[in-house]
């Protein structure tokens, strides 16, 4: 019963945190398109969900490619970016996918680290403190690694 209580604050609290993030993911993409090229954001999502399937298995064959990745996205985001906007935009969008990624992983290993750390380093490149606070609690969260995590910045009703 203590477990169930567990597993329902923890996402009791991202359900909460999630839709705070989504509004202000909603308003900041109503100025306009992320500045990043689609592919490149399709490919990085590509490379984590192969991580991501792993760790769920206890596989650490690919260990850092998600979050190298991430970094090769920031990188390439920082000069197509026209404001702080635009990248606080295209980086909330990011978080959004990898968090999905830890949705499916409904036990926890050694490894469930990779898209937690993916998504702090997205949160360090933030140019808004409380955007960078709201990932920070979305990469918590998943770090920690609640089993039938339920990401609200992805579910808006979760199962749980």
């Amino acid at each position: 019963m203590a477990r169930r209580h567990q597993i329902s604050a923890a996402s009791t609290f991202v359900f909460a945190a999630g839709f705070l993030f989504i509004d202000a993911l909603a308003a900041s993409a109503s100025f306009g398109a992320a500045p990043i090229d689609p592919g490149l954001t399709q490919a990085l999502i590509g490379r984590c969900a192969v991580v991501a399937e792993e760790e769920a298995r206890g596989i650490n064959t690919r260990r850092g490619e998600c979050i190298a990745g991430t970094g090769e996205w920031i990188a390439a985001l920082h000069p197509v970016a026209a404001n702080s906007a635009d990248t606080d935009t295209a980086i909330a969008d990011l978080v959004v996918k990898l968090a999905a990624l830890a949705q499916g992983n409904q036990g926890c290993t050694a490894f469930n680290t990779e898209i937690a750390e993916a998504i702090r380093l997205a949160s360090a490149a933030s140019t808004d403190p409380q955007q960078k606070v709201r990932i920070e609690d979305i990469a918590t969260t998943i770090g920690d690694c609640v089993p039938q995590l339920q990401t609200a910045a992805i579910n808006a009703s979760p199962s749980i």
